[in-house]
């Protein structure tokens, strides 16, 4: 017979029946949570606005409850606070304040904004009002979700509130976790390397994507918290199986046929597989944080319970920690350390360069921040040193973004939630029913992403925030449970008066009916947007030719029209505004001279560029600190209206935006113009080493335009790629020969060190092959080919291009060699059945094996 342990394991009952308006609430919010993460995680506007509607259905069934069915309790809990508190700072940085207030709570907010519009005609009118955020339609965006996300963790305090209501919803959640693990594992096994991953084997990413994510942060962010919730119903289900009791052997034998027992192993082996999708996706930052609080909740157990062997269900619980944090910390420090690539290293710098240059950021707009995710917005205007040409979307940490986006005020308010979420785990984990101890997995889920957090900003993803919601939902609901009975749950009491709770309902329907309908033209408008490109090459259609109008006309009519629509549904959205008005611009100076490849602007030039900076101006007073509408005022004033004026505001582009090639090509044109070659060449070298991308228009204008080859030299000497275009630029122009065979003589020199910086890549010693052929150095060609193949033998284009050399240096025989190898390795080669033909004579047929 068993032995009860002493303890009494009763589950505590709730008071009122559940209704249909609760069954209702689980199957709207397991649809919710299925659907966010196979919606591509909910991150397109179109999911966003189903989900907003999924949400706004649950809270008329809550509210439907609460006003109808007499009897029933709102349940009260401090989270409210801080939850209710941060949607009003978060609402009030997106209304226009009076300028002396808004100087009052953030004086840098006024400082800046002055500073960025004072020239405009209307700027005193401007300036009177305005808001704490720095892009309004930011902020609105982030609001949206935060509304909906206050709804879901409201909903479930309100009405999980029960052990099987709990359960019910952690099935949910594992379940769910369970779909997307085997996406991402199918997805992962029968990916092709090389090519693009494709989301559901048809939609082409190119980050590092897995499951239905188009980064990998976000499915191991997400699978980290379905995990919590696989282990939260296993431990419940063993604990429920054995009441507290210290069974012998042969009764833990017999119980481990129970279906409690089956369904807890079946959660167990779902655990290894989604810690497998996490491994494969090589979320480095995922796999730590799921190692490290896999071992924390152990040693909260072990320190809860003592190390009492024939405590069944704690060796159960252990079991299963153990196999989850064993996958990740083994997977990680016996595979991933020794070999971490070069993206991980990168992603890495990456992450420490952008909390770097936070700090100033945080002591311009200390109390209430930029307002919320606004980061991408006015992270640039803050950047040192910037040498490449990415933007930074997010701050890659939820804590630093959310002190830069909400200052301290939004950071306090945070870390009250934390507090209060702590104090109910606390309660709920030092608990003895047996539902009490899914705070175990709970905390696993809130631990991992908290960890993850300060690597990532996976919580704006809505299929996140919305399981993480539910998470900390349901621990305030076991928070609830275990309260002594003398506490009561329910606080305040309306005397089951429905009109404060009809009037609450209502208001926060009207809340979730402004996300839907404001989101609608933002969904429209995604369909209908192409985005700008902010580099443009120039159109090399000649002047004379008869139907250049038609097709420059056509080039640009189709993204123009669509701005145009997208601008109409979605006006706020300042990427439409200058969009369009980029488009405009580049249609306007895409006439080029065929010879010097200037521009030839038409008369009406002026007149037209005073539209573009009046239209884009708009965009200008919604978001100031966008860098790309300044560079292209300047660029429109200095070419066609006021030189002087737009020197100054591609000045203010290249400081509010230093890691865009795009004002420093304009700044080098400027500078060129003005005949100061010394600034010229600085700006240009500075805009080709952030990108590249600009090589062909540098070596246009310096070049082509203005005759300066030995200028271009300067600028483009560190790059191979750049010297192949001032090559191409200069063969053939015998008053550049010496610049032309500097530059052969260059291109040969950085082939010559590519070898030395990397001895190990074929690659590398074939373009050292092929640059010694080019510059007439056959013999050391030939060795450097072989070279090549010795670390890349079956690469049969080399084997051929080899033999072609070796026929042309009349080294008959072994070309001859050379060529039977590349059908040895592909038979049906045509090109090498001809070249072996050419060798041997005309006996032999070209389709001759």
């Amino acid at each position: 017979m068993s032995r009860r342990s002493g303890e009494s394991f009763q589950v505590a009952e709730f008071s009122e029946p559940l209704t249909v308006f609760d069954y209702a609430v689980e199957w709207v919010l397991a649809l919710a949570m299925l659907f966010s993460p196979l919606a591509l995680g909910g991150v397109e506007s179109w999911a966003q606005q189903i989900l907003f509607v999924l949400v706004a259905v649950v809270v008329v069934l809550v509210g439907a409850k609460l006003t109808f069915v007499r009897g029933s309790q709102f349940v009260f809990t401090w989270a409210y606070l801080p939850i209710v508190l941060y949607i009003l700072l978060v609402t009030l940085s997106v209304i226009p304040l009076p300028a002396g207030l808004v100087q009052a709570i953030s004086p840098g907010t006024v400082e800046t904004k002055s500073a960025l519009l004072s020239d405009l005609p209307n700027a005193h009118e401007i300036l009177s009002r305005v808001t704490i955020s720095f892009n309004v339609w930011s902020t609105e965006h982030g609001l949206r979700t935060l509304l909906a996300m206050g709804v879901v963790f409201t909903v479930i305090v309100n009405t999980y509130r029960t052990p099987g209501q709990i359960k019910r919803l952690l099935g949910t959640v594992a379940c769910v976790g369970a779909v997307v693990s085997l996406l991402a594992l199918a997805q992962d096994i029968t990916h092709v390397d090389g090519k693009p991953y494709q989301i559901y084997w048809t939609i082409d990413v190119i980050n590092a994507a897995t499951g239905p994510y188009a980064g990998h942060a976000q499915l191991g962010q997400f699978l980290n918290l379905t995990i919590g919730a696989m282990l939260a119903l296993a431990v419940v289900l063993i604990a429920e199986t054995f009441h507290g009791e210290d069974p012998s052997g042969r009764e833990i034998v017999e119980r481990l046929n129970t279906n409690s027992i089956r369904l807890a192993i079946l959660l167990g082996a779902l655990m290894c597989m989604a810690a497998a999708a996490i491994a494969w996706s090589q979320s480095h930052g995922a796999e730590i944080a799921m190692g490290i609080a896999g071992l924390v909740v152990i040693a909260l157990l072990i320190a809860k319970r003592g190390w009492r062997p024939r405590e069944t269900p704690i060796l159960c619980i252990l079991a299963i920690l153990i196999a989850v944090a064993g996958i990740a910390v083994y997977e990680l420090m016996a595979t991933r350390l020794p070999r971490l690539n070069g993206t991980a290293a990168g992603n890495a710098i990456a992450r420490f360069y952008i909390l770097k240059q936070m700090p100033p950021m945080f002591k311009t707009w200390p109390v209430m921040g930029s307002g919320l995710q606004s980061f991408e917005w006015v992270f640039p205007m803050f950047e040192q040193n910037k040498t490449n040409h990415d933007f930074f979307l997010y701050a890659e940490n939820d804590y630093a973004q959310t002190l830069t986006d909400t200052g301290i005020v939004g950071g306090l308010l945070v870390l009250s939630f934390l507090a209060i979420m702590f104090r109910n785990w606390i309660r709920s984990i030092f608990s003895r029913r047996p539902i009490q101890l899914a705070a175990v997995g709970i905390g696993f889920s809130i631990l991992a992403v908290m960890i993850h957090s300060a690597a990532d900003f996976s919580q704006h993803t809505p299929s996140i925030a919305l399981v993480s919601t539910v998470m900390v939902g349901l621990m305030v609901s076991l928070g609830h449970m275990a309260r002594p009975a003398t506490e009561g749950m329910e606080k305040p009491n309306f005397n089951w008066t429905p009109w404060p709770r009809l009037v609450g309902a209502l208001i926060v329907l009207m809340a979730m009916g402004w996300s839907i309908v404001s989101i609608d033209g933002i969904r429209r408008a995604e369909f209908l947007s192409l985005e700008s490109d902010p580099t443009y090459f120039g159109l090399r259609t000649p002047q004379g030719d008869p139907d250049f109008a038609r097709q420059m006309h056509a080039y640009f009519a189709e993204p123009i029209a669509l701005d145009q629509k997208a601008m109409a549904l979605d006006p706020d959205n300042v990427l439409y505004i200058y969009g369009l008005n980029h488009f405009r611009w580049r249609e306007l100076a895409g006439i080029r001279d065929p010879k010097t490849t200037a521009v030839i602007f038409p008369p009406n030039a002026a007149e037209e560029g005073r539209t573009i900076i009046e239209n884009v101006t708009a965009a200008r007073v919604m978001c100031p600190t966008y860098g790309k509408i300044y560079t292209l005022i300047g660029a429109i004033q200095w070419n066609l209206l006021d030189k002087s004026a737009g020197l100054k505001n591609l000045e203010l582009a290249h400081k509010l935006l230093p890691g865009s090639g795009e004002p420093l090509y304009y700044l080098a044109q400027a500078a060129a113009e003005q005949g100061d070659w010394d600034k010229a060449k600085e700006w240009a070298k500075e805009c080709f080493t952030i990108d590249f991308f600009y090589k062909e228009k540098l070596v246009d204008l310096l070049v082509r335009e203005h005759h300066r080859a030995d200028v271009a030299y300067e600028v483009l000497k560190g790059s191979s790629l750049g010297m192949e275009v001032l090559a191409n630029a200069l063969a053939g122009d015998s008053s550049q020969k010496a610049i032309f065979d500097r530059t052969q003589a260059r291109l040969l020199e950085l082939a010559r060190q590519a070898t030395v910086d990397n001895p190990q890549g074929p690659n590398v010693w074939a373009a050292f092959a092929n640059r010694l052929e080019a510059s007439g150095l056959q013999t050391e060609a030939v060795d450097a080919y072989r070279t090549a193949l010795n670390r890349d033998y079956d690469n049969v284009a080399l084997h051929l291009t080899l033999a072609r050399l070796l026929s042309n240096m009349g080294r008959t025989d072994e070309a001859v060699r050379e060529a039977e190898r590349c059908l040895s390795l592909k038979p049906e080669m045509v090109e090498a059945k001809v070249l072996l033909a050419s060798l041997r004579g005309p006996k032999l047929h070209p389709d001759s094996p």
